[in-house]
């Protein structure tokens, strides 16, 4: 069983060198795999547990981070409405992406990662728009571009995974696997609370009598 609540490892193992091994005796580099398959490898093989191990969300991050530090800078901060502008659209992809992980449900989750998309292209429109206003230079825009490119990738990829019908299938194989795991955990969170009690009611004991 994997970390991950939407995915499972398919389509082969990891090899060595920062390879995949495609199960028919060959590999492929990360880099040069479909999005959307890299994406699966990357949620069976890390067994994600948390939205900051998606690699879209670290991407829209880092993008983000550049952006708030052109921000600071003459004159584009003293522009305080496309100031505002420029890092609202970069703030949301990386909180859309976080909200859409907690929702347990693919479908639920890729219409946050659309959002996360749309907004990193109204921030590239509000870079160009820097460049006609003469705040930044083309060669700086670029720069960030580049940036907001790799975001896009891994979003996009993001987004055909939740969209595919892989993902609806280990969504329900990750419910049913809940389900059946629920006398478990109410056995051993009644046990947990009951040493609680315990631990407690022990500590009460040593200081009513000094112990």
């Amino acid at each position: 069983m994997f970390g991950s609540r939407f995915a499972v490892l398919a389509f082969g193992v990891p090899g060595a060198g920062g390879k995949f091994c495609n199960g028919r005796g060959g590999s492929e580099e990360f880099g040069l795999i479909a999005p959307a398959l890299r994406v699966l490898i990357e949620w069976g093989m890390t067994g994600v547990r948390r939205f900051t191990q998606l690699r879209a969300w670290q991407a829209c991050r880092a993008y983000k981070k550049a952006i708030y530090r052109l921000c600071e800078k003459r004159p584009l901060s003293k522009d305080w409405d496309r100031r505002s502008q420029l890092e609202e659209s970069v703030k949301g992809p990386p909180g859309h992406i976080a909200e859409g992980y907690g929702r347990f449900n693919p479908a639920d989750f890729a219409r946050f990662v659309v959002m996360a998309r749309s907004s990193l292209m109204e921030s590239q429109n509000h870079l160009l728009d820097l460049v006609d206003r003469g705040h930044i230079t083309e060669e700086v825009r670029l720069a960030h571009e580049s940036l907001a490119e790799a975001a896009l990738q891994e979003v996009t990829g993001l987004l055909e995974y939740l969209q595919s019908p892989e993902a609806l299938r280990n969504a329900r194989q990750a419910r049913e696997r809940r389900i059946a795991s629920r006398p478990e955990r109410r056995s051993r969170r009644t046990k947990n609370q009951g040493a609680a009690r315990r631990r407690k009611g022990e500590r009460l004991f040593r200081f009513e009598f000094g112990f």
